[in-house]
């Protein structure tokens, strides 16, 4: 009987069957992994969704990604040629004000925020053009079972979609609070008309150098971050790999919703301000009248 008892533990252990899995729904689905003592899904198991479901949401996310990416090359490409035709139609005193906050604020921030929409939409239609598989991992127990992505890091298409989904999709709120926050400002260096034209075009700069380094420093050390401390995962639904898609909650509140309600929070505070800052410029004026 012991020698039995032994086999079969032995047979389960190499299956994947633990009784550490068995807390989760639909158990079976899981296998045990002693060296991250976690234990992970089998690739593409049905567990939390079903098939139709998880067809269902591919058809939408690709439906809605790929509107969004024309849509922001639409865009994009405006923008561009705008800016292209009002470099050759302005004047010469057009030209020599182009760095002044006013233009940094009404041009710049919506260029770059458009430009991560491109990027983020494309990532998410190419995550549902490449097969689901290929986001799963071997297991390190038994080669031949594939296992939904826990260390995306270790994974080439999911580490790629990650790039392109959380990095942009990070960096599109963090140009809308440079957006809000550089309109404030512009509407605050208006009302001081007397400033010299160089003092002017020295304030352009220094905060021109905050926005990108706000609009591009803070995705950049949070996608860094998050492939270092190995919190990539692949989300079960989409197959999308981002930190917390998986069952770390604390990965979903540090990278996720506790940035996104930062940034969030930051914009509507200086949209608040920029709102007001215009009503008390225009007030004297109409009074005037």
């Amino acid at each position: 009987m012991e020698i039995l008892c032994s086999v079969k533990s032995k047979y389960l252990k190499f299956q994947g069957v633990n009784h550490h899995c068995d807390e989760y729904k639909k158990s079976s689905e899981y296998h045990y992994i002693e060296r991250t003592q976690e234990c992970i899904p089998n690739c593409t198991s049905d567990i939390t969704f079903t098939s139709k479901e998880k067809a269902n949401a591919k058809l939408l996310t690709t439906s809605l990604s790929a509107t969004c990416f024309i849509i922001s090359c639409i865009t994009l490409i405006t923008l561009i040629i705008d800016d292209h035709c009002c470099g050759f139609a302005a004047s010469s005193q057009s030209r020599a004000a182009k760095n002044s906050i006013a233009q940094f604020a009404y041009a710049v921030p919506p260029f770059f925020s458009t430009f991560c929409c491109v990027f983020y939409s494309f990532g998410f239609l190419l995550s549902q053009l490449i097969n689901p598989e290929d986001y799963c991992l071997k297991n390190d127990e038994n080669i031949d079972v594939l296992l939904l992505a826990r260390e995306g890091h270790r994974n080439l298409p999911c580490i790629f979609i990650y790039l392109l989904t959380y990095f942009f999709g990070l960096a599109i709120s963090s140009w809308w609070t440079v957006i809000a926050v550089s309109w404030c400002v512009a509407l605050s260096f208006s009302s001081s008309s007397s400033s010299s034209s160089s003092i002017n075009q020295r304030n352009s700069s220094r905060l021109s150098t905050l926005c990108h380094l706000w609009g591009w420093g803070v995705p950049a050390t949070l996608t860094v971050t998050g492939i270092v401390a190995h919190k990539v995962e692949a989300d079960e639904l989409l197959s999308v790999c981002s930190p917390g898609a998986g069952v770390n909650d604390l990965s979903l509140l540090g990278f996720i919703l506790i940035p996104e309600s930062l940034q969030v929070f930051l914009g509507l505070v200086f949209y608040i301000v920029g709102i007001i800052r215009a009503a008390m410029s225009t007030t004297p004026s109409s009074n005037g009248e």
